[in-house]
């Protein structure tokens, strides 16, 4: 480990807090920069499923050629029905939001493969810089962030709502898997595809 994020000029180091991953942090602190104990949230289907917004969004860059990618794709593709899911929860654990922070330093080779294959990016100014928006709703603070184009026509929200873990925000209090509490995310939905033209 000591020596994979010296190769990779890692900024953090994240590490699972159970198991053999707290006494590897703990060994490790004063090694390797940036090591930090995560504990993770909810089983690895549902984590997944959380950030899997941010590749459908293009924030997320594989290099176009790598000796490991055929095999990282393929556990990808093939989740949560792979034999093999490691990687995958690495992936989950390093896109959560409280891991990684948006927006990336996004080198200019990445950009251009990014225009090659005709996906939208800031430099080519038709993405807005995203626009966050704070507030409280049923006693639930969340932050919503707005991803709009240069003419200011939203393409994406991301809803972070504090302590809302699992379930379906602003559902019924007899529901299964739902919380009175925080923003309605029935009526936000029906908000934004509504005043969103089709494209």
């Amino acid at each position: 480990m000591q020596s994979l994020a010296a190769r990779h000029q890692a900024q953090r180091v994240l590490v699972e807090d159970a198991g053999a991953g707290t006494s590897v942090v703990q060994e490790l602190r004063g090694r390797v920069a940036g090591i930090v104990a995560v504990k993770p949230d909810g089983d690895k289907i549902t984590r997944m499923a959380v950030v899997s917004s941010k590749f459908e969004l293009g924030l997320v860059f594989f290099p176009e050629r790598a000796p490991w990618l055929a095999d990282f794709e393929a556990e990808l593709f093939a989740f949560p029905g792979s034999k093999y899911d490691d990687q995958c929860d690495s992936v989950s654990q390093a896109l959560t939001e409280e891991n990684c922070k948006f927006p990336m330093v996004i080198s200019p080779e990445v950009l251009e493969r990014a225009r090659r294959f005709g996906l939208p990016t800031r430099r080519d100014r038709r993405l807005a810089a995203p626009l966050q928006h704070d507030g409280v709703a049923g006693g639930r603070a969340y932050t919503r962030t707005v991803i709009a184009d240069a003419s200011g026509v939203p393409h994406a929200e991301h809803w972070a709502i504090e302590g809302l873990a699992h379930a379906w925000s602003g559902g019924s209090p007899q529901g299964s898997f739902t919380d009175h509490r925080g923003p309605d995310a029935s009526r936000e939905m029906l908000r934004f595809f509504l005043a969103t033209p089709a494209r």
